[in-house]
C-alpha cells in the first residue's frame, strides 16, 4: 500500500531534536556530556574530527525537494551507527 495509507509511519528510536542556528540548545553541549550524535547539517562546514570523535556529521541538502529525498534514508543509517540523538 501508498506510505500514506499505512496505519504506523516509520520514526526513528533515537531521539530527535530540532534546532536553528539560535536555538540555545546546541549539539555541543550533548556532545560533552558523552553522548553520540547524528547532525544533519544545511551548512558545508563540518566539525574538525579531532573535537568531536562522537560526531557523525552528515551534510543535507538545502533544497526541500532534495532533503526529503534524502531524510528518512539519512535517519536509518544514523540508527544503524548507534547515534544516541540527531540533530
Amino acid at each position: 500500500p501508498s506510505p500514506g495509507l499505512m496505519r504506523k509511519h516509520y520514526s526513528p528510536l533515537v531521539p530527535v531534536d530540532l534546532i536553528d542556528a539560535d536555538s540555545p540548545r546546541r549539539p555541543e553541549a550533548w556532545i560533552a556530556s558523552g553522548e553520540s550524535i547524528g547532525w544533519l547539517s544545511l551548512t558545508p562546514d563540518q566539525p574538525q574530527p579531532a573535537e568531536v570523535l562522537q560526531l557523525v556529521w552528515i551534510a543535507m541538502p538545502a533544497e526541500p525537494e532534495r532533503y526529503a529525498e534524502r531524510l528518512y534514508d539519512v535517519l536509518h543509517e544514523l540508527e544503524l551507527r548507534g547515534v544516541a540523538r540527531i540533530v
